[in-house]
């Protein structure tokens, strides 16, 4: 019998310890929902400097430093702790690659506005209705799950979801970034999101 994935709770306490492994194990559950996150929330104007990976990069070397800090314990305080630390590092590379311009206060607190409204997209994704942690694997919150599941996808089939489903954009501005008829990604968007669906129920996320 395969032994359970400990939670997260658990690796939070080994990670806080300094246990390697499980702060590798820990930060790595969450990469793609960091990644999705920051890519949601970069600005036009950053997006053309550095990518979100470079950001999540930066995100979970600052979250290994300061991980003996932490002092929460559940994984709301993680993911939300996680958060901070991305919002501070989009504030950072805004300072770093396109100046100080107007009042940096309030310029940090609307990057923090821009990382919860793109964590609450993947929370509330329509795709994952009845998502429910305990009824599989014990993992992490429901935007950590689709970020997962997504993945999983193929590039064209993702990128899409994330266009159409997460950003909101029209289908002619989702047709142009994909460079494709807008009938043609109306299509593929369906075909996608089924598959999504299908990744999330074989995965046993989503509830019977």
């Amino acid at each position: 019998m395969a032994r359970a994935e400990p939670d997260v709770p658990e690796l939070i306490e080994k990670a806080r310890r300094g246990d390697l492994a499980a702060q590798d194990e820990l930060f790595g559950r969450y990469r793609n929902y960091l990644q999705l996150t920051a890519r949601m929330a970069l600005s036009r104007e950053l997006r053309a400097k550095l990518g979100a990976s470079d950001v999540v990069q930066d995100v979970l070397v600052k979250a290994h430093q300061a991980i003996g800090g932490f002092r929460g314990g559940t994984e709301e305080e993680f993911a939300g702790w996680m958060r901070q630390i991305l919002a501070r590092q989009l504030a950072d590379a805004r300072r770093r690659f396109v100046g100080n311009q107007g009042r940096g206060v309030g310029r940090e607190r609307s990057l923090e506005q821009m990382v919860e409204r793109s964590s609450h997209a993947l929370r509330s994704f329509p795709a994952a209705r009845g998502t429910s942690p305990s009824g599989g694997a014990q993992r992490l919150e429901v935007g950590t799950l689709v970020a997962d599941a997504l993945a999983q996808l193929k590039e064209d089939d993702r990128e899409v979801i994330v266009l159409r489903s997460l950003e909101e954009r029209e289908w002619t501005d989702v047709a142009r970034r994909m460079d494709r008829h807008p009938e043609a990604v109306r299509a593929l968007w369906g075909r996608a999101f089924q598959r999504l669906g299908a990744v999330l129920e074989e995965r046993r996320w989503t509830a019977p």
